[in-house]
């Protein structure tokens, strides 16, 4: 299986945003992530050693990049002189000039060399470019293509510096890198000419489109394309834009701007289609200003209109409007630290996702306090795996080729707390379905779960009923279940969830004839899966499967534990639940330099798979010796090959129970599936189930 943007050593999401909750809570700090979503990414959005060293070389990369920033005096002493340009200062201060952008080039002086031995190619011509790819890619992977572009007057070295060291990542999160230069002008400063305001100051003829469209369509004769995003850093962020706008990419999935803008007048974007948006923008960015301006660098006299730039709110909101994004749907409250030369989590994400045009993403990133160049940390595993989940999102959108329209659907829970079930099409209580019940991670939803998932695609055609549920919101908006002292009630919100859930099964039996319950969670929502089990509060619960969750660190503190059928899911380099199991989630975080919130109960660890999977067998009174080792499979895309090695305890097991775990060995806390992976969780728990409650 190919992969796209997979980011699986990234620590900044946490995989749908665990640690911007546990930032939110007033933790500090973030390294995802999902992340996130990121972000996680946010979160991400989470490292191994390799991430580590990666990480640890971007960070330094980070430093010495210049205004982005040489040092903090350096880059406060830069903001300070950049105050309302004048107009004779056009070339050099209209987009930070040599002030901000050109700085970028300090980060290259000491790191020509550095970075693993990649497969690289020129490209370009007379404007030569650089293309990297994996040191072992052959033309058999599919890759994403990434085009970075720097800001006025720096050079593709210098960005990638300061936008973390993008290339250290490219064998792990297997993507391809192109790195173009900019056009000198008469005055011999590098631009992109992308609008009138920004930034092609001298009189200097440039069809950059023409030109980026050019080395893009050379890319593909090396490396197979299987989607571009283009980034850019401040002149760099209005070209991004401007490709956008022109169309002249098909297969252009998303754009990032850090400090950029775009036209002026929406009108004279030519041709926008609905791509995935991340604008990245300090509050007192006085180069392109947050708020925007009608008049950049004091151009208002210049012949050309169009001379000034909208806000970076007001051009996300542009971008979500053109993929039909609900506008009463913004979802905020996430906050992360992403600029080491700022204090706390300074950055808050706004997100458009809801009603968006093929599983678009349009999401800001506000540094509030910060400049144009703020010194970041972590910044390429935050951006790579912001990709990712947006291509997650976007695959999971494309698979909605059975909306749930054409089911039967009831609301259920509380008017605070209400749920969704659905069942086959035409439904009548005389046919018996099994119920499956879907929990979400932490800060997740039951929508995008479902997405991820694929589960709703399959109540038609394999026959059960779906229940889709939410966790209740803490005191940071990020929703959650409050399974055990470790997962994930972080903020002091009471919440009984297992009366919640049952409850909601309960009042599903009135609509429905039920042949038995099943959950299925990921992360938080596989901890409050086990925990539904342990409770003992639906007698004719049959099976649970979690990825990425856990349980109790005590097992006794599992209440009223009986013979079920159990599949656990998990990567052996997932970050933030680990595979092996920690003592304490919360110091686990505090290793990663996130401070814990206070929580009064000490029982904050948690089993690791293979001790949880011998947990759940020993309950089901299956011969612990008699572990069977079946043929491998093939679900993660981020993974290459059959990673996946299943472990299936059945000897010997009360009540035909089956408990198996599923290991993706390389794979993290998020894998990247395929369309098949709801048929196949479906097909186990139908297959696999124990008749207890029967």
């Amino acid at each position: 299986m190919t992969a796209f943007w997979t980011r699986r050593i990234a620590i900044f999401a946490l995989a749908g945003a665990m640690l911007a909750g546990l930032i939110l809570a007033g933790c500090g700090g973030d390294d995802d992530q999902e992340t996130q979503q990121a972000q996680a990414a946010a979160a991400a959005g989470a490292a191994t050693e390799q991430a580590s060293d990666s990480d640890a070389a971007a960070d330094q990369g980070d430093q010495d990049a210049g205004d982005e920033p040489a040092s903090d005096a350096a880059g406060q002493q830069a903001d300070d002189e950049q105050d309302a340009p004048a107009a004779d200062d056009q070339a050099e201060s209209a987009d930070g000039g040599e002030q901000a952008d050109s700085t970028e080039e300090d980060s290259t002086e000491e790191k020509a060399d550095d970075g693993p031995q990649l497969s690289e190619w020129t490209v370009g011509g007379e404007r030569p470019a650089t293309l990297y790819a994996p040191a072992d890619y052959d033309k058999e992977e599919s890759l994403g293509l990434l085009v970075l572009l720097h800001g006025y007057s720096s050079t593709a070295e210098a960005v990638n510096w300061y936008f973390g060291g993008l290339h250290l990542f490219i064998d792990d999160s297997r993507f391809a890198l192109l790195l173009p230069q900019g056009r000198a002008g008469d005055d011999g400063l590098s631009f992109w000419d992308a609008t009138p305001a920004c930034c092609e100051f001298t009189g200097t003829d440039s069809d950059d489109v023409g030109y980026l469209t050019g080395i893009v369509d050379e890319a593909r004769e090396l490396v197979d394309v299987s989607g571009v995003y283009f980034a850019g850093n401040s002149n760099g962020g209005f070209m991004a834009y401007r490709m956008a706008c022109d169309g002249t990419i098909p297969d252009l999935r998303g754009i990032i701007s850090m400090a950029g803008s775009s036209f002026e007048d929406p009108a004279a974007c030519a041709a926008p289609i609905p791509i995935a948006v991340l604008q990245i923008h300090g509050t007192v960015d006085e180069d392109i200003s947050y708020a925007g301006t009608d008049d950049l660098a004091g151009l208002a006299d210049d012949d050309e209109a169009n001379d000034g730039h909208p806000g970076a709110v007001e051009l996300v909101r542009r971008w979500a409007d053109r993929a039909g994004c609900d506008p009463l749907a913004v979802e905020t409250g996430q906050r992360f630290d992403l600029a080491a030369d700022l204090d706390g989590a300074e950055t808050a994400m706004t997100r458009y996702r809801s009603g968006c045009a093929d599983g678009t993403t349009v999401d800001l990133w506000t540094l509030e306090g910060g400049g144009h160049t703020p010194q970041f940390h972590g910044l390429a595993g935050a951006l790579l795996t912001w990709v990712a989940d947006v291509e997650q999102y976007r695959l999971a959108g494309a698979l909605a080729a059975a909306p749930d329209s054409d089911l039967a659907k009831w609301s259920v829970g509380t008017r605070e707390r209400p749920a969704t079930l659905l069942a086959p099409d035409g439904y009548s209580r005389a046919e018996q379905l099994p119920l499956l019940v879907l929990l979400h991670g932490y800060s997740g939803n039951a929508t995008d779960n479902d997405r991820y998932f694929r589960m709703h695609w399959r109540v038609n055609e394999d026959r059960f009923a779906l229940l889709l549920a939410d966790g209740q919101a803490d005191q940071v908006g990020a929703q959650f279940w409050d399974a055990t002292p470790a997962c994930c009630e972080f903020t002091a919100v009471d919440s009984n969830d297992v009366r919640y859930l049952s409850d909601l099964v309960d009042e599903a039996r009135g609509y429905l004839d039920i042949d038995g319950v099943y959950f299925v969670g990921h992360s938080n929502g596989g901890f409050m899966s086990y925990t539904m089990a342990c409770s003992g509060r639906i007698p004719d619960l049959r099976a649970v499967a979690s990825l990425a969750g856990s349980s109790f660190e005590d097992p006794a503190r599992c209440d009223v534990p009986r013979p079920i059928s159990v599949l656990q899911i998990h990567g052996d380099a997932d970050e933030v639940i680990l595979y092996e199991g920690h003592e304490s989630l919360l110091d686990q975080f505090a290793d990663l330099g996130i401070s814990k919130p206070e929580v009064s109960d000490a029982d904050d660890g948690y089993p690791g798979a293979e001790a949880l999977v011998r947990r759940w067998a020993g309950i089901a009174g299956c011969d612990l010796d008699g572990a069977e080792t079946l043929a491998r499979i093939d679900i993660d895309n981020a993974v290459p090959g059959a990673e996946t090695l299943p472990t299936r305890y059945r000897k010997g097991c009360d009540a035909g129970a089956t408990v198996e775990l599923w290991t993706l060995e390389g794979g993290g806390h998020t894998p990247i599936f395929g369309d098949d992976i709801g048929a196949r969780v479906y097909a186990w728990l139908r297959d696999n189930w124990s008749p207890v409650g029967k």
